[in-house]
């Protein structure tokens, strides 16, 4: 088909599940139909050729518009065997797709390339009217509900405008202009605003610059159709009240900031310094703070519809976490009172693979509708932490301790030799004696110390004495121990006496501690989401959520490349045991009975039969001591692995 020497040829293309079309102008709308391309698979990617033609005089009707005219089109990308005849379209007015919805398909292939549209029937004129979209092919069918918003392609705000982007709708447009005119330090008026048309133009009198768009019937999006993005107005100073720097335009900057880390405080100030550094402008705190908190509420939604999510969140939770365990519980008003989660890999890691110990705390939550978050975490054979379970509810007390604790054995079961570490609240031992009767409860050291610093003051010779005699692996020592807290404060040692020592002290434990004389890990877990507290429940959930997805995958690298039987962290204490017996002296009694002596001349019996050794640090802590390493070497054993647990391999 010959072409006059007026016409100007273009590309346009359409999505296959999109009713419209994005034109092809430059290199960032080739990569956008590449991923299109990628996205849809199987599915054919449409490609037209648009030509808009010269007119000539003899092709105008009455009206001076120019005739239809026919050019030929490739169908589907990469196949130029698919070519179909389509009617060429004025720069008419645009219409939209839900107006031919009750159309039939027209099929146009038998028309001759040269006809000036005085051959269609009247139904085909009815179809092809003059106000449709310019160089558009056959129309697709209309969705049955006509009110839904069409999708479309949208645009990043943070991209140049440029001909032919669509918006989703007016709001997002005037956002990607507004930030435009910030990086440009310029301003811009509105000139038209109508659900059918945008138009701003430039803040100074007779400047080119300007932006028009139009609206596509029944959606809210925009389509741009015409930029001049070349500012004939001079340089302007630094503008205090940019009629752009409102908080929806300045809030996408800070969302931008905040998205990638929760844990973040931005303050003001910092606002303030990184938005006049990197715009041409000046705002003021109060401006930074506006459009903080415009931003924290575009990432966060409000604190109500969290609550009102919570339901499906915990549904899909479930569904692509096996074995994972939710529960929300409401009062007869039907109002939020608990939510308890456990994931499914924590609770089997915990049951297979770590020490039977779990530290449990709360803590406070600092959003606006208060409330408390419990934690039950354990110890992995690295000594990392690792979550278990968690739940939030109104308030700490002895009701809601037992419902999560009910929960929690649920899913871990009744485990032999369980051994639970908390502080001293009443609440926390009476659950613990209600749910888990048979399991070991431990009082944290660190908080046991506060109380007596609190009560009778402190030094450091009180707390070198009070650490000595709660680490204390033997009842000889722990009773040298009291008596020495005895002699510096009676009181204290009165205060140590009333409470049970089978509650804090390693030798009068009934159970097994495994190293772990205090809660903090859980206390560390608190420290670590104090900023994140202030979040929506949903925010909050997941954020526990990403953080064990993380520790996991890193622990799971770290074990891919460890060589040794035991974990890092083991094999450290493994060699600090052996670099302080290379002196002692072995004495066997039999086969399976050693005596070693010490460089103090202290003696201690190894028994390998039973698993014991008279100082008591194999059987607490599950790891070799120094004793039973010195045996082996003796023995020519070199790998001491198979005489610890097996929570401590990797």
């Amino acid at each position: 088909m010959g072409l006059p020497k007026e016409s100007k040829v273009s590309l346009t293309y359409q999505h296959p599940e999109q009713l419209y079309y994005c034109g092809i102008v430059d290199d960032r709308d080739i990569r956008k139909l590449m991923k299109v391309i990628n996205d849809v698979g199987d599915k054919y990617v449409s490609v037209y050729v648009v030509v808009e033609e010269g007119v000539w005089p003899n092709e105008m009707d009455d009206r001076g518009k120019c005739q239809n005219r026919l050019l030929s089109v490739v169908n589907k990308v990469g196949n130029e065997s698919g070519k179909q005849e389509v009617p060429f379209l004025h720069d008419g007015e645009l219409k939209g797709y839900g107006e031919f919805a009750n159309c039939d398909k027209l099929d146009i292939s038998g028309l001759d390339s040269d006809s000036n549209g005085e051959e269609l029937d009247d139904e085909s004129k009815l179809i092809y009217s003059d106000t449709m979209f310019h160089g558009m092919p056959p129309l697709p069918s209309c969705p049955v509900n006509a009110d839904v918003n069409i999708p479309c392609q949208r645009v990043d705000i943070s991209e140049e405008i440029k001909v032919l982007d669509i918006f989703d709708d007016k709001e997002l447009l005037k956002l990607a202009i507004g930030r435009q005119c910030m990086e440009q330090g310029k301003q811009y008026k509105t000139t038209r605003s109508s659900k059918g048309r945008f138009e701003v133009v430039c803040l100074v009198k007779n400047c080119s610059w300007m932006v028009r768009a139009r609206g596509i019937q029944l959606t809210t999006a925009f389509q741009v159709t015409k930029v001049v993005d070349q500012h004939t107005c001079c340089a302007t100073n630094l503008e205090s009240n940019h009629r752009q720097s409102k908080k929806k335009v300045l809030g996408h900057f800070i969302a931008e900031v905040l998205a990638g880390d929760y844990n973040r405080v931005y303050r003001g100030n910092e606002i303030v310094r990184d938005i006049n550094s990197k715009f041409p402008i000046n705002i003021s705190y109060q401006q930074a703070w506006r459009a903080k908190q415009y931003a924290l509420l575009m990432l966060r939604g409000t604190k109500e519809d969290s609550f009102t999510k919570l339901p499906a969140y915990l549904h899909n939770l479930v569904k692509h976490n096996p074995r994972t365990v939710t529960q929300i519980r409401v009062d007869d008003g039907d109002r939020f009172e608990f939510v308890f989660i456990a994931l499914g890999c924590s609770v089997r890691a915990f049951i297979k693979y770590c020490r039977p110990t779990l530290i449990i705390d709360g803590g406070h939550l600092k959003g606006e509708f208060k409330g408390t978050m419990l934690l039950a975490v354990t110890m992995d054979g690295q000594n990392q932490i690792m979550h278990v379970a968690y739940a939030i509810c109104k308030s700490e007390c002895t009701e809601t301790w037992s419902w999560f604790l009910r929960k929690l054995r649920e899913c871990i079961g009744n485990l032999e030799d369980l051994t639970i570490i908390s502080d001293s609240a009443p609440s926390i031992a009476t659950s613990i004696a209600n749910i888990f009767p048979h399991a070991y409860h431990g009082i944290c050291g660190i908080h046991l110390y506060f109380n007596i610093s609190a009560k009778f003051g402190s030094s450091d010779t009180m707390h070198a004495l009070f650490w000595e005699t709660c680490k204390a692996y033997t009842i000889k020592k722990f009773d040298n121990g009291m008596k020495k807290i005895k002699n510096v404060n009676i009181r204290v040692w009165e205060y140590l006496q009333n409470i049970n020592p089978e509650r804090w002290a390693s030798a009068r434990f009934p159970g097994n501690r495994y190293f772990l004389m205090t809660s903090n890990s859980a206390e560390s877990i608190n420290s670590m989401s104090r900023f994140t507290r202030k979040m929506p429940i949903l925010m909050l959930i997941e954020y526990f959520c990403a953080t064990m997805q993380q520790w996991s995958f890193q622990k799971r690298n770290v074990a891919a490349e460890t060589k040794t039987t035991l974990t890092p962290w083991a094999e450290t204490i493994i060699q600090a045991n052996k670099n302080a017996c290379n002196n002692w002296m072995v004495y066997p009694i039999s086969n399976s009975r050693f005596e070693v002596k010490s460089s103090n001349h202290k003696s201690v019996i190894v028994d390998f039969q039973q698993r014991t050794c008279t100082c008591r640090r194999w059987q607490i802590d599950g790891l070799p001591c120094g004793h039973v390493i010195k045996v082996l070497t003796i023995n020519r054993y070199e790998d001491c692995s198979e005489f610890a647990l097996k929570d401590y391999f990797t």
